[in-house]
């Protein structure tokens, strides 16, 4: 069952196929928004994007990795060409490094600092680039403290990472 608070509002979540994306669009579908849900998983988005249907709300699953330059510029296109316009920005899409920081791969964190920041202004480009009134777009960035300490001074950020692992440890 839906509610009427965001009624006629099109949303699009990034990183919806699992968690706080998931929850998120369940949540923005509850109060009456159009959701683009977009991830990686596409059968986890279709089995949401059939939730939400089933609940009386209407979704759209887009299978992206957002990690990809020209996914940003695809998902935005996507839910416009379905929607026609966008109201509501979730940048959720993230990665998740399980495990003591000391047995981290360094590629997988590269990837995660750059999906942090780089994706998210990707994805603003491509909605500024088709909006006229792209100040009326409520934007949230999820996790945003996580993304802060990660890509603050790295060399601070990894100190007090390691010293806190090590500490730990003894």
């Amino acid at each position: 069952m839906t509610s009427a608070g965001l009624a006629g509002s099109i949303a699009l979540v990034t990183g919806a196929s699992s968690g706080i994306g998931a929850a998120t669009a369940r949540a923005l579908a509850a109060q009456g928004a159009a959701v683009a849900l977009a991830a990686r998983r596409l059968d986890r988005l279709e089995d949401l994007a059939g939730e939400i249907r089933e609940s009386g709300g209407a979704a759209l699953a887009i299978e992206a990795d957002v990690t990809e330059f020209s996914a940003a510029e695809a998902v935005v296109q996507r839910t416009i060409a379905e929607y026609g316009t966008l109201d509501i920005l979730v940048n959720n899409a993230g990665v998740l490094l399980l495990g003591p920081i000391l047995d981290a791969p360094v590629e997988p964190g590269a990837v995660a600092t750059e999906l942090s920041s780089q994706n998210r202004l990707e994805i603003l480009e491509s909605i500024k680039q088709r909006f006229v009134d792209v100040e009326r777009l409520q934007a949230v960035d999820i996790a945003d403290a996580i993304v802060y300490i990660v890509t603050r001074p790295r060399h601070v950020a990894i100190n007090e990472i390691l010293i806190r692992s090590t500490e730990q440890e003894q």
